[in-house]
């Protein structure tokens, strides 16, 4: 079975199950959580525009690091930007064996598991960011494997 395309690199799903089964999660790491409010507003939030950056990756001797970015824009009714939250989350893994895994197929591994190993944390920091900021609190919907984000209920 094959998988995604990255760059000219066609991933199977064996490639990826390998690499897989050759790692240990070691630690998650919330290392940036900024929020700002640009303008007051009553706390009602009628549009949020959500993002998740393709992961940046590193890979070394025995281990290998994935770090998400994840940006918010909330919205008033007049479609003006109210507040911005900005996530960013590093996942480390150990990494058994002395074979080092292609970029390629970290990046489907990344694209395909590490986004949604990430996304709790995510999802919390946008919660806990939007009351901080005195804003209704944003429930983020379920990640698709898009990387899109369904909507919440009564979000």
């Amino acid at each position: 079975m094959t998988g995604p395309e990255y760059g000219d690199v066609q991933v199977t799903l064996n490639e990826v199950k390998h690499l897989i089964s050759r790692l240990t999660m070691r630690q998650i790491r919330v290392v940036r959580w900024r929020g700002e409010a640009l303008r007051e507003s009553d706390g009602a939030v009628h549009d949020v525009d959500v993002r998740l950056e393709p992961a940046r990756m590193r890979i070394s001797p025995g281990g290998m690091s994935l770090w998400f970015d994840h940006h918010v824009e909330c919205s008033n009714l007049d479609g003006e930007c109210i507040a911005t939250i900005e996530t960013g989350v590093i996942i480390d893994f150990d990494l058994a064996g002395d074979e080092e895994p292609t970029l390629s197929v970290v990046a489907c591994f990344a694209d395909t598991n590490g986004a949604f190993i990430a996304w709790p944390y995510i999802r919390e920091a946008v919660q806990t960011m939007s009351l901080r900021l005195g804003l209704a609190p944003i429930t983020l919907g379920i990640l698709l494997r898009d990387t899109e984000v369904a909507p919440a209920p009564n979000s």
